[in-house]
């Protein structure tokens, strides 16, 4: 067994070694003392590795008291702050870590990590203060623009700027993200959300598609482009999009009777048929199910079939204007127009139908 000196020595090494990683190499550019090496430490290292392993285990109120040893003897080194506010905020003393942060930030603007920590604090502790949230912009664009790679933080900067109503700004700082890391879903649909808000929603299109084609379950990206196929008639890309999602929750009602409705619509009454039989079996009461079925079956001209369920439709809901024109436009297809002139007279008995119905009938 390695004795207990032993193994408080590696432990101290490990600390030593996560203390110098902790924090984040500084963008190029950044003023040389923003980062404190080894050597500029008083005598040996023990002292600040001893104040780690404390904090590490909890015991907050050694670990400052150690530390404030080491920053007595380097009052100015900017790490030997930062590592002071982390313990701070470790053991839960958020002011005090915001206003030694909010000091360090000042005399170091260019210190990525503080910049970066200090305006999360900021902007978790903003709520709805609207000032907090524009200091807390300004500390993470700062991060931000010290490490262009640091996604997390452009997304937050851009989610700020939205929030703000400065969409525009948001739509600079996501266009730059997106094409740093154009596989990063979330970025993508964010990117989408800022353009369409910019009143560009038709460019908002390739990002929605490759987000979904990042995550094909992705349900706001997948909901956000049903609506544009729609808008544009690409019923069969809609219908495509959405079995991903039935395949993950093959239970859910209305997602299945959306895309066998698309199908309807896209012209391939097979599939519709398919997807509303199944429904209509899960459920013999499933009313719109049973509906957009005799529409695919009139389409596959069963005529038979269809026409048996909008008559037993019909007998439970006589004045639905939706069911009575469908049932019309079907008997006109059948060439049966005395019955589809009774079925129009009725549809126009109804009161308050909307005129293109009228204009049908």
């Amino acid at each position: 067994m390695q004795s207990a000196t032993m193994k408080m020595k590696m432990r101290l090494i490990a600390a030593f070694g996560l203390a110098v990683l902790s924090v984040a190499p500084l963008a190029s550019g950044q003023a040389a003392d923003a980062v404190a090496a080894p050597s500029l430490f008083p005598s040996e290292p023990y002292e600040f590795m001893l104040s780690k392993v404390a904090a590490d285990e909890g015991r907050y109120d050694e670990a400052l008291s150690r530390i404030d040893r080491v920053i007595d003897k380097v009052p100015t080194d900017p790490v030997l702050q930062f590592e002071r506010a982390m313990i701070l905020i470790d053991s839960g003393r958020i002011e005090r870590a915001e206003t030694e942060l909010r000091r360090l930030t000042e005399t170091h603007p260019d210190f990525y990590d503080a910049q970066r920590i200090f305006g999360r604090i900021l902007l978790d502790r903003a709520g709805n203060d609207r000032s907090r949230m524009d200091e807390a912009l300004r500390h993470l664009s700062a991060a931000y623009q010290s490490n262009p790679d640091d996604l997390p933080t452009g997304v937050t900067v851009s989610q700020i700027l939205v929030a703000l109503g400065r969409s525009a700004e948001a739509e600079r700082v996501l266009s730059t993200l997106v094409e740093r890391a154009p596989d990063q879903r979330v970025i993508n649909f964010n990117y989408a959300q800022v353009l369409t808000k910019l009143g560009r929603g038709d460019e908002s299109r390739p990002y929605l598609e490759r987000a979904v084609r990042i995550d094909p379950t992705f349900v706001a990206a997948v909901m956000q482009l049903l609506d544009i196929y729609q808008r544009q008639s690409e019923w069969e890309k809609a219908a495509a999009i959405l079995q991903p999602l039935i395949d993950e929750e093959p239970i859910n009602i209305e997602l299945r009777r959306q895309q066998a409705y698309f199908y309807l619509r896209a012209g391939e009454p097979e599939k519709a048929r398919t997807g509303f039989q199944s429904l209509v079996d899960g459920d013999p009461k499933d009313f719109r199910s049973r509906f957009y079925l005799a529409e695919a079956l009139n389409d596959l001209e069963q005529f038979g079939d269809a026409d048996r369920i909008y008559r037993e439709l019909l007998e439970k809901n006589p004045n639905d204007p939706d069911l009575l024109s469908s049932f019309g436009l079907a008997q006109i297809g059948q060439r049966k127009y005395d019955e589809a002139e009774k079925t129009f007279k009725a549809l126009l008995a109804l009161e308050g139908i909307p005129d293109n119905l009228v204009a049908l009938a």
